[in-house]
């Protein structure tokens, strides 16, 4: 058999295939022959070729769609050390990452994170990683100029990249629109008790934004499914 002189390009056109499938049927109803069958003029091996598994792929799809994320959040992190205070350092943060634009592919493609434990598993990694340079110096300064008040700085920083993260992303906790926007009020109420609210309304209603699109996506790609016949 040939070998492919060109693989960067081969496996440019895997991944735009599978991020096209991923975003119209979803993650979980998203096969390797459909990537297959999209592309036309490969076969299973050739992709098997390049990446172990379907989880392989979605990490590069996931990858491309975080790229340029870092430089968003180095730049958020400079414009916050010219902030007022350690609180607006914070908001600044906390907006750079959820008005990022791959965060709406991601919950477009809305793949089950529960049944994906190794993704899981990355995405917290990175977001733990964010607590030493960013989070951390900004909640640090937050609680010298007062605003926020606990004798427990770090702990603060992992409990709110945990509840952000995990509690309030609906990849992990679905739920309707009305459930969903309780538990963001009740996050913020929650920072409250600690003297400041991190999110303001337009990063509150960010986050509802992005709840819809990973059910909208649910519930077409379930419609989808149930149209199939069954075999």
């Amino acid at each position: 058999m040939a070998r492919n002189k060109y693989p960067e390009e081969t496996i440019a056109r895997i991944l735009a295939a599978a991020q096209h499938l991923f975003l119209e049927k979803g993650y979980e109803h998203t096969t390797i022959q459909d990537i297959v069958s999209e592309l036309g003029d490969l076969t299973k091996g050739a992709i098997y070729h390049h990446f172990k598994s379907k989880e392989d792929i979605l990490y590069a799809v996931m990858d491309q769609f975080y790229e340029g994320e870092d430089e968003v959040v180095r730049k958020a992190e400079v414009e916050g050390r010219q902030a007022s205070t350690g609180l607006e350092r914070l908001k600044l943060l906390m907006r750079a990452t959820l008005f990022f634009p791959g965060q709406e592919k991601l919950f477009r493609t809305a793949p089950d994170l529960l049944k994906n434990p190794h993704i899981l598993a990355g995405m917290l990694e990175n977001n733990q990683a964010m607590i030493p340079g960013y989070v951390f110096p900004a909640v640090e300064q937050a609680v010298q100029e007062g605003d926020i008040v606990t004798d427990y700085p770090l702990e603060y920083c992992e409990a709110i990249i945990v509840l952000a993260n995990v509690w309030l992303n609906p990849l992990i906790f679905p739920g309707s629109r009305d459930a969903f926007a309780r538990r963001v009020d009740c996050f913020r109420e929650i920072t409250r008790h600690f003297g400041a609210d991190i999110l303001d309304d337009e990063a509150a209603a960010r986050i509802c934004y992005l709840h819809g699109l990973a059910e909208e996506s649910r519930a077409e790609n379930e419609a989808a499914q149930a149209r199939q016949p069954k075999s």
